[in-house]
């Protein structure tokens, strides 16, 4: 990443403190296990009311990353609410992935 914002160590941080978000019902799970198993996700999910997001970084080994954002405004429990975001996950890890 090119560190625009910030210096290197900075930048570092700040993707290292996403990395470690212990929330994972958004993009991760869009990804294949063994994939999600070996790829750093620098993300921040959030709900409020029915409106649910998360956006981050995927670091995929063997390309550049991506960065993906979503926003959904379904309603219904947390595990509903972010089954969409998973499934646009999936949709872009494959487009990505050709």
């Amino acid at each position: 990443l090119e560190g625009r914002f910030g210096s290197d160590d900075e930048t570092g941080a700040m993707i290292a403190t996403l990395c470690a978000q212990t929330f994972t019902r958004g993009i991760p799970p869009g990804l294949p296990g063994g994939v999600r198993a070996s790829t750093r996700i620098a993300h921040k999910t959030g709900e409020m009311s029915t409106a649910t997001h998360d956006a981050g970084i995927v670091f995929l080994e063997g390309r550049e990353p991506y960065v993906l954002a979503v926003l959904t405004g379904v309603p219904g429990p947390a595990e509903e609410r972010y089954r969409p975001i998973a499934r646009i996950s999936e949709l872009v890890f494959e487009m990505v992935r050709g």
